[in-house]
């Protein structure tokens, strides 16, 4: 007899995600940071960098220099981690309030992810019971 067992799917869907100046790389963008570079697996510090023209971050892995960030673990199972990149983002004009794809990519062996400005929501109704009338026009 063949078992078939269920599983939940994963709650994170992006890699990567911005929250004010911070860029955190869940669990699930942790492990293509490592296909990308194996040297991601002990990183304390990375670099990071901006395409203007592709609206591209770029992350590598650093030693401790005086152009690296803090790669600190965050969360409970420490299974993600945090950068606080709120220099990159004043230095090269970058909203600091951007949404992102969610998707780490290899780019010449360089993984990036896509920061694209927010999309504009249709306001929310707000009230009880039907819209108002509008006036009739002859």
């Amino acid at each position: 007899m063949a078992i078939a067992w269920f599983a939940t799917a994963a709650k994170q869907g992006a890699d990567v995600k911005i929250t004010n100046n911070n860029i955190t790389v869940t669990s699930s963008g942790l492990e293509k940071l490592r296909e990308i570079n194996p040297a991601f697996e002990n990183a304390g510090n990375v670099l990071l960098g901006w395409d203007s023209d592709e609206q591209l971050v770029a992350i590598a892995p650093s030693d401790a220099s005086a152009n690296a960030f803090k790669f600190g673990k965050r969360g409970r199972t420490q299974t993600s981690r945090t950068v606080n990149a709120a220099k990159l983002f004043e230095a090269f004009g970058v909203p600091a309030n951007g949404v992102t794809d969610g998707v780490i990519k290899n780019v010449d062996g360089v993984a990036v992810f896509s920061l694209t400005a927010p999309k504009e929501v249709a306001p929310v109704r707000r009230g009880r019971g039907r819209p108002k009338a509008q006036p009739a026009t002859e």
